[in-house]
């Protein structure tokens, strides 16, 4: 049975790379519930979701805020879904 998530999820973000964050999670159902993989268009016997945060930083009247804000959502394989992440640039 896959999994429906409705509301407000709370916010785990394992894995940063620079200023980006990530959140996997395995859907336990296939393409056949969920469509094909965002990313290559296939079939998924099991699908995984990925949501995409960024950390921002500004200063609004001198007062300082920070935090993660979503950026983007896929569905899809999990091979598919870490190729999409962002990398730091090498130096």
């Amino acid at each position: 049975m896959c999994h429906d998530h409705y509301g407000i999820m709370p916010l785990h973000i394992p894995l940063t790379n620079g200023t980006w964050g990530y959140h996997l999670s395995r859907q336990g159902c296939s393409s056949a519930y969920l469509g094909p993989c965002e990313v290559c268009q296939e079939f998924v016997p099991d699908v995984y979701f990925q949501t995409e945060y960024q950390w921002f930083e500004f200063s609004h009247k001198g007062e300082p805020f920070t935090g993660w804000t979503y950026k983007r959502d896929l569905f899809g394989h999990y091979e598919c879904l870490i190729r999409q992440r962002r990398t730091l640039p090498k130096t």
